[in-house]
């Protein structure tokens, strides 16, 4: 799923609704994990793993309208993974380099297969993998 609104109002330089689009998302996200967990097929048997495709870098929120190879720091993302097969580690920092092209790898291993491309894939995120 595609959770665009954010990205949209932060290329408008909208920042409260920036925000507003962010508390949107929580609350839907809180609403699918919810139902998600009241359903007995699914309760206890699924992972999300939440990312972004792009940062936004380090400049002030008045100049946060654009990213790319031209904003420092935009190549920098976050991630979240919760469920039955992750590690309840909290907000983690690591000084370890994780990259986006490692989530499809990590995503594959929670499901029990090995993800293999003709592209360049990242190694799996063994950090939050419950082993």
């Amino acid at each position: 799923m595609a959770f665009d609104e954010t990205d949209d109002y932060a290329h408008a330089g909208n920042y409260e609704g920036y925000l507003q689009a962010a508390q949107n998302f929580d609350t839907f996200l809180k609403d699918l994990w919810d139902l998600v967990q009241s359903d007995p097929q699914y309760k206890d048997k699924t992972t999300f793993i939440i990312t972004s495709d792009h940062g936004r870098g380090i400049k002030p929120k008045s100049k946060w309208t654009d990213h790319g190879y031209k904003t420092a720091y935009s190549d920098q993302i976050w991630f979240a993974t919760m469920g039955p097969d992750t590690k309840a580690l909290g907000e983690i920092k690591t000084s370890e380099q994780l990259y986006q092209n490692q989530i499809a790898k990590t995503l594959a291993a929670f499901l029990g297969f090995d993800y293999k491309s003709n592209k360049t894939v990242g190694d799996k995120i063994e950090l939050v993998l419950k082993k």
